[in-house]
């Protein structure tokens, strides 16, 4: 899926540059009906399964920085 080619060479870049944190923007999934937020889902899953390289943790961002619209990442 194209979202997730995106994240993943965001987190690329990012550790590539050094980043020590960054922030992805899913949204809250308010508009995908019972399946709830897909995008945050997927996105979520790529960082369990292939982001382990490039980051360290990754959790639900600060209610300022998005809280459940957002995730915070750590990057290694």
């Amino acid at each position: 899926e194209e979202s997730i080619m995106m994240v993943q060479n965001f987190v690329m870049t990012c550790h590539a540059n050094q980043f020590r944190t960054a922030l992805i923007i899913t949204g809250k999934g308010h508009h995908s009906g019972n399946q709830g937020p897909v995008l945050k889902r997927e996105v979520q899953l790529w960082l369990e399964r292939n982001g382990k390289q490039y980051i360290s943790d990754f959790h639900t961002a600060p209610a300022r920085f998005g809280g459940s619209g957002a995730i915070w990442l750590n990057i290694k």
